[in-house]
């Protein structure tokens, strides 16, 4: 199984943005209201540096997987051990982002349809796009990505006619640099955290020295989209309403209506959006598979898949509520990120470094 620079582009801008988009408009806008453009390109710039790193650590040894590298590095049971938290990151996001697309669908599109039946459906192609493994995916993310970008972009521009510049006035003095850095907090540690990604893909890659750039540029242009989605979505809706919706965006592009025949867009963005959500689900699913197949020893790494998304789903089914989503946020930027992200990260490059030093 083997990926191209483009391939894992498309699949990290696409989760980036579509995770982003679903997750953290409201929370910033809810801290800091107009202002909330300011706090998304901080963070956007914070998530590039993380990634960048993580990137440039996968380079270290490109054809192993996360869970051979810390073997290699750490020893045998210490490897064991240290990759579990990975493994309840990825099984952990994926659960949550299953959970609330089914939401998302159940109260957008299918109101009134049972739960469990749209959970089956999701489950399904999650399950088909998963077994297919890595080269699948980023086709499928080569196909759906650039489509969802321009989507995004349309709906920008569609929107023209009901812009009004001054909701985004004043900028800065009415929240200061303080509460621009709390406003950086929900979108920071989300880019950052889901580079973790790439500790695993890069293995998968053609040319290993492309996981660097395609990495940062993939987590560059999608901080830039969702920057700008904000702000579309504060001059289109104002950050009073903005502040109150789950989905923002999809509200925004609701509201297009050009001489009352280009309408009803968001039922081809709501579509579009599902197969974006669909890679992010298939890609996480499928490095969970991946490395715990590696970890228990399994020669064929799908059968794994039966264990891992059947889990996902019932995890799923599990959370429920309004509060879930701040649960999971507030876990992911208090043990995940400083986890998987910085610690275990760095131990692994100290490690390197001074066996390299040792040897050379």
């Amino acid at each position: 199984m083997k990926i191209k620079g483009s391939q894992l582009f498309w699949i990290l801008a696409t989760i980036y943005v579509v995770m982003a988009i679903g997750v953290v408009l409201t929370p910033t806008v809810t801290i800091v209201q107009q202002d909330a453009w300011i706090s998304l390109l901080a963070s956007g710039i914070a998530g590039v540096i993380l990634t960048f790193l993580l990137g440039r650590l996968a380079l270290l040894h490109p054809d192993q997987s996360l869970f051979q590298v810390c073997q290699k590095l750490l020893g045998k049971w210490l490897g064991r051990i240290i990759v579990l938290p990975y493994f309840c990151s990825f099984i952990g996001i994926t659960s949550v982002v299953f959970r609330a697309q089914v939401d998302f669908v159940q109260t957008i599109l299918l109101n009134g349809t049972p739960t469990w039946a749209i959970m089956v459906i999701l489950f399904s192609v999650t399950f088909y796009l998963t077994y297919g493994g890595i080269t699948n995916i980023g086709r499928f993310s080569e196909i759906t990505g650039p489509i969802l970008y321009f989507l995004i972009l349309l709906s920008f521009i569609l929107n023209w006619g009901n812009i009004r510049l001054e909701r985004l006035l004043p900028v800065y003095v009415d929240h200061g640099g303080l509460a621009i850095f709390q406003g950086m907090l929900p979108f920071a540690p989300l880019l950052g955290g889901q580079a973790i990604i790439l500790l695993v893909l890069s293995s998968f890659m053609t040319d290993p020295k492309q996981v660097p750039s395609r990495s940062v540029a993939a987590a560059g242009i999608a901080s830039f989209m969702i920057a700008l989605s904000v702000m579309i979505c504060i001059v289109v809706l104002g950050p009073e309403l903005t502040m109150k919706l789950n989905t923002p965006i999809f509200v925004m592009i609701r509201a297009i209506d050009i001489m009352d025949f280009i309408q009803n867009l968001d039922i081809i963005f709501l579509f579009i959006a599902i197969f974006g959500t669909v890679i992010m689900l298939s890609s996480f699913a499928f490095v969970a598979s991946y490395e715990m197949s590696q970890w228990v020893n399994l020669k064929d790494w799908r059968r794994m898949v039966w264990f891992v998304v059947p889990t996902v789903t019932v995890i799923s089914r599990i959370l429920h509520g309004p509060t879930y989503m701040g649960v999971f946020l507030k876990i992911w930027s208090l043990f995940v990120v400083p986890i998987c992200v910085i610690i275990i990260p760095l131990l692994l490059w100290v490690t390197y470094l001074f066996k390299r030093t040792a040897t050379g």
